[in-house]
């Protein structure tokens, strides 16, 4: 005999059997788990590592990534070769006395020109006897500073960099270490203890010898200039504004404020304008 459906009388048998309710459709969701389904969360994640120092392949690949981010930069990225980049921004020597040159040159090139500031440098090196290291600016007589065209407080500066080295407080190893872990912040905490150690010789320090890939040097006045020119942005945007509008440059904010330097305008303005420290 024909079986009755779910609903219908069974005949002489009594009532109706109930229909089970008909169960809506669940949509997934777009990584194939139904909506609505617990979903096991585990550990929270760790935060994202640290932007390690650039080597040629991670160079390559952030100026790719920056010339699809803006067209001032992707002209940029055009315009330098990339053997350019390489030659200004992977990681230098090691060691207390390549760090220790390195920023007594950053200190010597504060509000100054480029041009001048390698005379002077050159001069300096000249003076302590051909090698700039702690030891030999500390046993420079003053007079042979000042002699090489260092102001009176630059060499001040310089002889509390050389101080904290031959003290103790600064170890190459120490720097190399916060490098290696990409971590600008220590590295520059480290830095700008020191006397005439400012944040912008912590930042070019950390850009140009260090090779570290994110740091953006809103202290310097053609970085900042650039940044608020290519958003529109005006001219009392300061430091935490022009951080997060290059927020999609990250982490490759050290290539691109080397694109920013080298804009034609930012040359016709005299090169990099250094903030006072």
């Amino acid at each position: 005999s024909k079986r009755p459906r779910a609903g219908e009388a069974d005949a002489g048998t009594g009532p109706a059997t109930p229909r089970p309710p008909r169960r809506a459709a669940v949509p997934a969701r777009r990584d194939g788990v139904a909506a609505g389904t617990a979903v096991a969360r585990g550990p929270p994640r760790p935060p994202p590592p640290l932007s390690t120092p650039w080597t040629r392949d991670s160079l390559a690949a952030a100026a790719a990534s920056l010339a699809a981010s803006h067209p001032v930069l992707a002209a940029q990225v055009a315009a330098v070769p990339l053997e350019a980049v390489e030659a200004r921004l992977l990681p230098s020597a090691r060691g207390t006395d390549a760090h220790f040159s390195t920023l007594a040159r950053s200190i010597v090139a504060q509000q100054i020109s480029g041009a001048a500031a390698k005379t002077i440098a050159g001069r300096l090196v000249a003076a302590v006897g051909g090698a700039l290291t702690p030891g030999a600016v500390v046993a420079a007589p003053l007079t042979a500073l000042r002699g090489a065209g260092v102001s009176e407080r630059k060499t001040s500066y310089l002889l509390s960099l050389a101080s904290a080295f031959t003290d103790g407080h600064l170890a190459g190893d120490t720097l190399d270490a916060l490098a290696d872990a990409g971590d600008a912040a220590a590295l520059a905490a480290a830095l700008t203890r020191v006397r005439g150690v400012g944040a912008w010789t912590a930042d070019m320090h950390a850009i140009f010898h260090v090779g570290l890939p994110d740091v953006l040097p809103v202290g310097d006045l053609s970085v900042a200039r650039a940044v608020r020119a290519a958003f529109g942005a005006p001219p009392s945007a300061g430091g935490a504004e022009l951080r997060a509008l290059t927020q999609g440059w990250a982490p490759h904010r050290s290539l691109a404020s080397f694109y920013l330097w080298r804009l034609p305008a930012q040359a016709a303005a005299g090169g990099k304008k250094k903030k006072m420290e």
